[in-house]
Parts: C-alpha cells; sequence; structure tokens
C-alpha cells in the first residue's frame, strides 16, 4: 500500500501480526521520516540520526538529516516528552511521523495535545501520521477517526475489536 503525502494511518494488532513490517514498507521510499520508538525496538533499516534525549532533538535542524529514530533514555521515556516530539514535527513539517506504539506516547485519559495536532492539522503541512497499537482502545480517538487508512491485525481483547469496528464499520462479536 501506498500513503499519500498528508495522508494519515493505523495500525491495530497484537504483537507479532505484522505492524512494525507494514509501518517499515510504508515509510521505505519516504525523504523525511520521524521515527518516535518508545519500546526501543525499531529498526530502521537505513543509516539514521539517533536521538536519546529531548535536548538534542530540538537542536536539530529540520532538513539537516532525512531519517531521524527518536528513541528517548528511560528518565525521559514519558508521555510530556513524546508530546514534545510531536510538537517538533509539527514544526519541521514535510515529513513523515512513524509511531511503533501510541499508547506509550499518551497519558490514560489525557489528551496528547501535538499528537491530536498531527492527525487534525498535519496534512496542510504535508505531515503523515503512521501509528500502531497493540492495544487501539487505550489510543485517544482521534488517531482512528483521522486517518485515512486503518488496518486491522489479530486482536484479541474484546474492547480493542469493538473500537476498531466502530472505526471500519463492523459489529464486533
Amino acid at each position: 500500500p501506498q500513503l499519500k503525502r498528508g495522508e494519515q494511518a493505523f495500525l491495530g494488532g497484537m504483537t507479532g501480526t505484522g505492524k512494525t513490517t507494514l509501518l517499515q514498507e510504508l515509510i521505505k521510499d519516504r525523504k523525511y521520516v520521524v521515527i518516535a520508538d518508545p519500546k526501543h525496538s525499531f529498526k530502521a533499516g537505513r543509516p539514521v540520526k539517533l536521538i536519546k534525549r529531548l535536548h538534542d532533538l530540538k537542536r536539530v535542524h529540520p532538513t539537516s538529516h532525512p531519517w531521524i529514530l527518536v528513541r528517548l533514555r528511560d528518565e525521559e521515556n514519558d508521555p510530556e516528552n513524546w508530546d514534545e516530539v510531536c510538537k517538533w514535527v509539527l514544526a519541521r513539517e514535510n515529513c513523515t511521523l512513524a509511531a511503533d506504539e501510541l499508547t506509550l506516547m499518551q497519558r490514560t485519559g489525557r489528551d496528547p495535545r501535538h499528537l491530536r495536532l498531527l492527525y487534525q492539522v498535519g496534512r496542510s503541512k504535508n505531515i503523515s501520521v503512521i501509528g500502531g497499537s497493540q492495544r487501539p482502545s487505550g489510543v485517544h480517538l482521534t488517531a482512528l477517526s483521522e486517518s485515512t487508512h486503518l488496518f486491522e491485525f489479530l486482536l484479541q481483547m474484546p474492547q480493542d475489536v469493538e473500537r476498531m469496528g466502530q472505526m471500519m464499520g463492523y459489529t464486533a462479536r
């Protein structure tokens, strides 16, 4: 599958079902990519600028490194700092944010402001967002409702199946 510039996608499914493989396929031909890797496990398959501290990302010129892998150190790996990463992506423009586990980038019940803005206004800035999660029921609704493409892999938790069903137009059984 191909995504046009500014289109958004959500990938939902259990561990090992192919979300990361599809994510890698969707971004492989993109010129400017920011990979948000809160699980510390994403393999980009090409040279990247590795960022481990938020203040290092803020020093990166938007076009100096086409591919940036943000893998924040444990003490910075929290939703507030991921929100700052999303804010930086909004300012960068003309790129793709690939987020391998959205639930780790937000606090339950709290609005992930800049991630939501990426989904809502990213198109106008030529920003694509491709986000994945093992638990779609725990992801802010905007990530699903604003996505132009939804991909569902195997899900077992009833609330996850129901959430994807609501977005994709089927009734969970």
